[in-house]
């Protein structure tokens, strides 16, 4: 509940290890911001909700979820952290708030595949 530690490369989440073996993350409702680096690598996830309470996507969150196919972001983030989404090879499809205004030039580095981004208010 509240808000996750950030991490590094260097200072990974203690689920680090297990990172290829998670399938899916649920987060409480009562989450208030996610940690930097908090998934990195996680490759085998699919489908990702951010919780409601986030406002800001840390740098670096999902990184080379090469799995990732759909991520939906609620209304209330204001802003993306860069390579937030880098490298999310099989990323189809995003939706995410129209009031997001910090979107970094190096948000989708290395998505190849996004064939819709939905805008919404």
């Amino acid at each position: 509940i509240g808000d996750m530690m950030d991490y590094t490369m260097m200072h990974n989440p203690p689920w680090y290890s297990n990172r290829t073996k998670i399938k899916t993350v649920v987060f409480s409702e009562n989450i208030t911001s996610l940690g930097k680096y908090a998934f990195y690598n996680c490759i085998n996830l699919q489908n990702l909700t951010i919780p409601p309470k986030v406002t800001i996507i840390p740098e670096s969150l999902l990184e080379g979820w090469t799995d990732l196919l759909s991520i939906t972001i609620h209304d209330n983030v204001t802003s993306f952290g860069k390579f937030a989404f880098r490298e999310c090879r099989n990323l189809l499809y995003l939706i995410y708030p129209l009031k997001a205004t910090i979107i970094t030039d190096s948000l989708f580095y290395g998505c190849t595949k996004i064939s819709s981004i939905d805008v919404h208010h």
